[in-house]
């Protein structure tokens, strides 16, 4: 998880009406490339500090991973083309508007990039609709996404993730923050092609990114 990951979990929770946060000491690297496991911890006490309290998350980089269970992978077709999502976020947007925050929200796809001939339409909370064509995805990393599978695999079958794997498939968009409410937020999906071959178009995560300037 990162920073901006820990930083949208607690302040749901905290929305949500918890007594209170009791995390683990951290791990990885965060501040301190030391072997030292004290100093590893030590780095994430910043962090810890601040998941406590409201005020401190109120301006606070957020990454809300939207609940995978029941939604993703989200599969369309040119037979079955609109696909829904529901996110919940803790930041009152609309009062953070008023007090003239300055702010951008981006919505983040893990998916393979557009052809020429297919078409995205989002929209959120009825808004929209924000189009994506292939000309708005990173053409830098083309893989798409390493697929999530629950069940039984065969033995023989074998997935080699290197240190980025979760960044594959990996695309931001820039969405209109006001379009977004404190509380849950409805995103529609609507794909659109041209070319009759192809077969579907995979959505395997999404994120809502919220980001203070």
């Amino acid at each position: 998880m990162t920073v901006e990951m820990f930083h949208a979990k607690a302040f749901l929770l905290l929305r949500a009406g918890v007594n209170g946060l009791q995390i683990a000491t951290g791990s990885g690297d965060y501040g301190s490339k030391s072997d030292d496991w004290k100093k590893k911890t030590d780095a994430w006490k910043s962090v810890y500090n601040d998941l406590g309290s409201p005020e401190m998350l109120m301006y606070k980089d957020k990454d809300y991973v939207i609940n995978r269970k029941g939604q993703f992978p989200m599969v369309l077709t040119i037979g079955e083309n609109i696909k829904y999502a529901k996110v919940r976020i803790a930041d009152d947007i609309q009062k953070l508007l008023t007090e003239n925050c300055r702010m951008h929200m981006n919505i983040v796809l893990f998916c393979r990039v557009l052809s020429t001939d297919e078409i995205l339409s989002l929209y959120i909370n009825d808004n929209g609709p924000l189009h994506l064509t292939q000309d708005a995805f990173d053409k830098i990393d083309n893989d798409a996404p390493i697929e999530i599978i629950s069940g039984k695999k065969n033995p023989s079958d074998h997935v080699f993730y290197d240190k980025n794997w979760w960044k594959k498939g990996m695309h931001e968009f820039i969405v209109p923050i006001e379009w977004f409410v404190l509380g849950e937020n409805d995103i529609k999906i609507l794909y659109n092609c041209n070319n009759s071959d192809k077969n579907e178009f995979r959505i395997t995560d999404m994120d809502l990114k919220i980001y203070f300037d």
